[in-house]
């Protein structure tokens, strides 16, 4: 089973249909790219799976926040 497919079965109840993962870090949040163009930060450490940006414009400049990164 890929990890999108372990994404979709775990989280889809959020409403995420993930079409990539982004970027992964050491700790193992996820950042995800759906079919809709947005992306979605999954952190399994704090049980969460929110969308973080609304278009690659949104995400682009969500990148550059140090705070986000």
């Amino acid at each position: 089973m890929s990890i999108l497919n372990k994404i979709q079965d775990a989280w889809g109840w959020v409403g995420i249909e993930p079409q990539e993962v982004v970027i992964e870090n050491d700790f193992g949040n996820l950042i995800v790219k759906d079919f809709s163009d947005k992306f979605w930060r999954l952190c399994p450490e704090d049980v969460y799976c929110e969308i973080v940006a609304e278009s690659i414009e949104d995400y682009n400049d969500l990148i550059k926040n140090k705070e986000f990164l």
